[in-house]
């Protein structure tokens, strides 16, 4: 998204800008001023304001160029334009089914069409309105008898190009009465459809042929088109601001409806015009070249005479001149070869739903194929217009596999003629597909395995459709980017990386325009580079140029830079009004940049450039590195807003990955079918919700009800898959006994013990009950006291073998000391009471800040919220203990609310923010479990969860990150440092002090907000922002967070940490599906079939035999102590020999098999993700199969290395020894670096 709220520096636009009595009055010299007769003589802004008026629709209309345009339509006998085009249209509601391809429109118009005429109101907005457009031609040469012609030329009325000029304010799209697209309407300027390009009623075969396009016979009957206006404006309709809730009762009018006339000389003149002034104007412009433009636009100007046609000749002729004697030879390189580039940025949805986007890429796309026709067709206005050779050649790039997808759905035909179009051959191919992944994803938010999903299907897609893969990674506009992400990039065949987001930084701008990017396994890296004009929707203007140059950093290393022009956001793309500019602008001599391809002919997309780049790069390399992420200072906020679509997002990427496991062990195991397409769907269903605007929560209303909507089937139709897989696996009914069945396919253990990737048999765990009143219970592992203290409020005690915990009122922590097992604390206390109050002492507090940013409501977090608490009006009247409600064996469970956490005013209707909490302290984890519940109905308010500890001796903390871990500083020494005072942290952060002593915050429920400096982590759980939804994540919210103290250093932990993150997640999970469950519609629940089995797939309650189950003795496997428990009755998917090798899925390769496995040499690819996740270096380890021993039928024929498209890569050592023990089972041994990601290919027979 175009961010228009922060200025980035002044620009002015002379295609936009209004025009004023005094706008450049304010230079030093006196109005009055003159210094001679000549141009130059005169005051600056004299011969400059002269030109502007010349150019001006709304000052000397009468006698100015606008005149003359005017006069010699009426000349070429376009007079009474309302009288030559009749309307006729048919209207559908916003609820109402709209038609869903041109047949059921013309339907519609045919049969429920209702005539109309210009100046018609329609609307509301959403809706959808049919048009059909019959364009009566004027009759030949209908204008004065007395009209002049230029010597030397053709008729006047043979140079004239009609066009049908259309505004409805709206977007809209234009097809021919055969269904042909034509071109896509912005609604935002005066669209024109060249009346050549419309089919007449008479027949075609007696209009004139030509090598151009054929032109509309004067004497025609009659020209028709369909127009299908969309009732929405291209980028957003919030109500009196753009990023506002959608005004639902806005309506539309359509003021243009007619006929003009363009006359091609005067045409060109106003583009030349545009331009000379805009070098006049703009600082930066060489001085010589500035007065030669002065020059020359006031020769223009004296030259030409409203209503002689011969001066209008002349004046095109100087300015035609003036360009002609500047044109850069072949013989002068520019000093910085800019590589411009067509792009219409689409988002896939932010203040328009998915479906308004579907019908935006079409718009957006076919108008671009209608330009290109028109560079290459001679008759067209810009060839006309064009004295001075070729048109410019560009290319236009579109990203988001999904995007391509809705057009090959909805309109096969442009479809056809992009592919067309993208596969000429270089260096003709002017449509370049880039990006690489299916949807534009945010690049902080998603899962590690959405990431590679991403890149897997985009990348499919891309291959499959137009025959290559894509090499640059394109993310212009989202909210920061992942620390791995290179090696990502590596892994799918993406060498390069663009974006420019970064420039938006409100305190560091980015130190670099071309440079490497590293991930943080070392040895991963693309090439990147954020295009120095700071924008994706350039206009071709001269400040844009004169940026390339004044803001690129590394032009000492390289001369090649990157432009993006076109309309953005909501689409649109580049306009002829930028063609013309870039023809003019493009290859000025006296400008140290130019436009590559000018005077070459050669197309020039991201791809040259990179690779230009890259050239130089291997023969002298200079460019910098930048290790790690790529922290963006603003927009923090969107590591919480909405946290729904970030929970639900989180449980249904982990669900699909266990239905791919049990389909995989079902396959294998008992023959069953593997659910290839459904499982796709299921994960094209997540990652279009990861869209940069989706995931972040900086959509509105409807778009979250939508995505919401999305994660429930995806997450229905996934557990259905498991129900279906476990299911087949299970060898006879389940029956009541005293055994159960626990399916754990995630990569660490189950709290029950069950190993990785395995279904296990064991005894229930006998739980037995304690009394809750007492005060004081006890048993072999844990110890709960309840001590009034006098008049304090009840504190609760808790000691186990892994810590002692104080809770006072709310569940605040008051006192924690790592302990172990009745020993002496390893560590003093870790809550801060040195440098806090009383009031503000403690872990687990929840508080209320203020937040209210300065520019982005839903997006922005600012530094200065902290600064400005909301306490509530009951906090000090109202005291809460915490209770003991249950005690077991070894769990001890405590409540404390509901308490009042909001700041509701008497006045407010509303209820106000309450709190619970339950707090679960177990003997055997080190992990505090804390389930709250809030019912939020705050507005500018963030609800945080703020730990003041003692550690205030750490330097770092760090933060859990996709595939690894990421170190971030713990104080604010730098202004980079300061800036990160909110970061984005995957399931965890952990602030340790260096000689290992720490806690951690671990999280389950999609909490990416975080922050650790000075001794006090906080983890952001809820914002009440306004804009764009203004009710953003009201109502109730379940959120299950927990400390995990620890006295050893931070590297012996982060496994553990993991681990209790997955134990939270699953309970995160149980909730989310208990809640779709009760949310589905009957039709879906029917569709997805039972959703009896909770999130972390413990379903099989009974006495269950599975399909050949085996006891497996791991000691072969793994070291001490094992990851898997002593022998008991499981089948184990896949095992890993070192703790810290993780992995992550497991599933079919590209081509799946479609039915159940056949004997007789039959053969399938397995492909396995796994990765180191805590950079301790290089690491030997066996990956075991068990599930592959007899009696399965399956057998191992070879394992390799490939990368993530299952390409075979040369540097891997290749084929992989498969071994077997004793026990049949198939083992691997391999090494991983530090944070290395591996994909291991499995090829399988049977």
């Amino acid at each position: 998204m175009s961010r228009f709220g922060i200025p980035l520096r002044s620009r002015t636009s002379v295609s936009t800008r209004t025009p004023t009595p005094h706008a450049h009055m304010s230079r030093s010299q006196p109005a009055y001023a003159y210094h001679g007769a000549i141009a130059m003589g005169k005051h600056r802004w004299v011969s400059e304001e002269r030109i502007d008026k010349f150019l001006s629709t709304l000052y000397w209309t009468d006698c100015n160029l606008r005149a003359a345009e005017e006069l010699a339509a009426a000349r070429s006998g376009v007079a009474h334009p309302l009288s030559t085009v009749s309307l006729k249209v048919a209207s559908f509601a916003p609820e109402e089914p709209r038609p869903l391809n041109f047949a059921a429109g013309c339907e519609a118009v045919a049969t429920r069409g209702a005539l109309v005429t210009e100046g018609h109101s329609f609307g509301p907005l959403n809706s959808t309105h049919w048009f059909h457009v019959t364009v009566s031609m004027p009759p030949r040469g209908g204008g004065p008898p007395d009209r002049a012609t230029t010597a030397g030329s053709r008729d006047v009325d043979e140079e004239q190009h009609l066009f049908l000029e259309w505004n409805s304010h709206s977007e809209g799209l234009v097809y021919l009465p055969d269904g042909s697209v034509v071109a896509g309407l912005t609604g935002e300027e005066r669209d024109r459809i060249p009346l050549a390009t419309l089919q007449s009623t008479a027949d075609a075969a007696d209009l004139p042929s030509g090598s151009g396009a054929k032109r509309p016979r004067a004497d025609a009957a009659s020209l028709q088109c369909y127009i299908e206006v969309a009732c929405n404006e291209r980028t957003g309709d919030g109500l009196n601001d753009m990023i506002a809730a959608p005004n639902y009762a806005k309506m539309f009018s359509l003021s243009r409806a007619r006929v003009v006339s363009i006359h091609p000389r005067l045409h060109a003149l106003r583009h030349d015009l545009e331009v000379i002034l805009a070098l006049c104007r703009e600082e930066g412009v060489p001085k010589a070249l500035s007065d030669s433009a002065l020059c020359a636009g006031n020769d223009a100007v004296n030259s030409f005479v409203f209503g002689d046609e011969a001066t209008w000749a002349a004046a095109a002729a100087i300015t035609a001149a003036f360009f002609d004697k500047h044109r850069r030879t072949h013989d002068q390189p520019p000093a910085l070869c800019i590589h411009a580039v067509g792009h219409c940025h689409i988002d896939t949805a932010w203040l328009w739903r998915y479906r308004e986007s579907r019908r935006k890429v079409v718009r957006s796309w076919a108008s671009q194929l209608a330009i290109h026709e028109s560079l290459h067709n001679g008759g067209s206005l810009l060839r006309s217009s064009d004295r001075r050779g070729p048109p410019p050649p560009f290319a236009f790039v579109a990203s988001q596999a999904v995007q391509f997808q809705w057009l090959l759905e909805d309109h096969p035909a442009v479809f056809a003629r992009i592919q067309r179009a993208a596969s000429e051959g270089a260096p003709r191919a002017w449509f370049q597909p880039v990006g690489a992944t299916w949807v534009e994803m945010d690049g902080n938010l998603p899962g590690a395995e959405s990431m590679l999903r991403q890149f897997y299907y985009g990348q499919i897609f891309f291959e499959q459709h137009f025959g290559s893969l894509c090499d640059t990674f394109w993310l212009p506009d989202t909210f920061g980017y992942a620390a791995q992400l290179p090696q990502i990039c590596q892994h799918f065949g993406c060498r390069y990386f663009l974006s420019q987001k970064l420039s938006w930084n409100l305190l560091n701008k980015p130190r670099h325009t071309t440079f490497w990017w590293r991930a943080i396994d070392g040895r991963s890296r693309v090439l990147a580079h954020f295009p120095p004009t700071d924008s994706y929707n350039c206009d071709v203007s001269v400040a844009e140029l004169l940026r390339n140059e004044t803001n690129h950093k590394d032009l000492g290393r390289t001369r090649d830079t990157l432009m993006l022009f076109g309309h953005g956001d909501g689409g649109g793309g580049p306009t002829e009004a930028m063609v013309e500019r870039m023809k003019r602008l493009g290859n000025l001599a006296a400008l140290s940049s130019g436009v590559d391809g000018m005077h070459t002919g050669r197309v020039s997309g991201p791809t040259q450039f990179f690779q230009r780049v890259a050239a130089g790069e291997a023969e002298t390399p200079r460019l910098a590195t930048h290790v790690g992420e790529l922290y963006f200072e603003m927009h923090r906020g969107t590591f919480t807003t909405q946290r729904r679509l970030k929970l639900l997002d989180r449980v249904a990427e982990r669900l699909v990955l266990r239905a791919e496991a049990l389909s995989v062990l079902a396959f294998v195991g008992s023959s069953t079918p593997y659910p290839a397409m459904e499982l796709e769907g299921i994960w094209k269903m997540i990652l279009l919700n990861q869209f940069h605007d989706v995931l972040p929560g900086s959509c509105i209303t409807d778009v979250v009800d939508d995505a919401c909507a999305i994660y429930q089937v995806a997450i229905a139709r996934a557990v259905r898959l498991c129900d279906a897989a476990i299911a087949a696996l299970a060898a006879s009914p389940a029956t009541t006994s005293s055994a159960r069945s626990e399916v754990n396919m995630t990569p660490h253990r189950s709290p029950s013990g069950c190993p990785a990737w395995a279904i296990q048999s064991h005894a229930r765990d006998d739980v037995v009950p304690a009394p809750t009143s007492s005060s004081s219970c006890s048993s072999a592992l844990l110890v709960a006291t309840v001590d009034p203290d006098g008049d304090r409020p009840v504190r609760v005690r808790v000691c186990g073998q892994h810590y002692d915990v104080v809770f006072g009122e709310r569940g605040v922590i008051e006192q924690l000391r790592y302990d172990r097992r009745g020993s002496e604390p390893l560590g003093g206390d870790m809550v801060d009471h040195d440098h806090t109050g009383e009031a503000w002492r403690g872990l687990n507090r929840l508080e209320l800040f203020d937040d209210v940013p300065l520019y982005w409501d839903a997006w922005d977090l600012e530094i200065f919220h902290s600064e400005k608490p909301a306490v509530s009006q009951y906090e000090s009247s109202v005291r809460c203990p915490t209770r003991i409600v249950s005690f077991s064996e070894d769990i001890c469970e405590l409540v404390s609310g509901p308490f009042v956490l909001g700041t509701r005013h008497i006045s407010d209707s509303r209820p106000a923010t309450s709190a619970t909490v339950h707090i679960t302290c177990r003997a055997d984890s080190a992990c505090i479990e804390c389930h709250l519940t809030v019912d939020w109905a705050e507005t500018h308010k963030v609800l945080k969860l703020v730990n003041r500890t003692s550690l205030r001796s750490a330097l770092h903390a760090e933060y859990g990150t996709q595939f690894g871990t990421i170190e971030r500083p713990a104080h604010a020494n730098t202004s980079h440092d300061e800036a990160k005072f909110e970061v984005c942290g995957h399931g965890f952060v952990d602030l340790s002090e260096p000689g290992g002593q720490g806690i951690a915050v671990v999280n389950g429920s999609g909490l990416h907000g975080m922050s650790a400096r000075d001794g006090t982590v906080t983890v952001s759980l809820l914002r009440g922002s306004v804009k764009p939804d203004p009710r953003a994540d009201h109502g109730r919210h379940r959120i299950r967070y927990g400390f995990v103290p620890h006295a050893e250093p931070w590297r012996l932990q982060r496994t553990g940490l993991l681990a209790e993150v997955n134990r939270l997640e699953a309970a995160a999970a149980d909730d989310v599906v208990g809640d779709v469950q009760q949310l589905m519609s009957r039709d879906e629940q029917a569709l997805c079939g039972s959703l009896s089995a909770v999130a972390h797939l413990r379903v099989l309650t009974g006495g269950v035999s599975l399909a050949g189950e085996q006891t497996v003795d791991s000691g072969d496997i793994l070291p001490s102590p094992p990851c898997f428990p002593p022998p008991l009755v499981y089948r184990a998917l896949i095992a890993t020999s070192y703790a810290n090798v993780l992995v992550t899925a497991v599933r079919f390769g590209r081509n799946p098999p479609r039915g159940a496995p056949s004997s007789g040499g039959s053969s399938v690819v397995i492909i396995v993700h796994l990765h180191e996740s805590v950079g301790r270096g290089a690491v030997h380890t066996t990956l075991a199969f068990p599930f592959l021993a007899p009696p399965s039928r399956a057998r191992v024929a070879a394992v390799s290395q490939c990368d993530g498209l299952e390409r075979p890569i040369p540097t891997a050592p290749l084929p992989l020894q498969v071994e077997g023990g004793d026990d049949g089972i198939p083992r691997v041994r391999l090494t991983l670096q530090s944070f290395e990601i591996i994909f291991l290919r499995l090829e399988l027979t049977f």
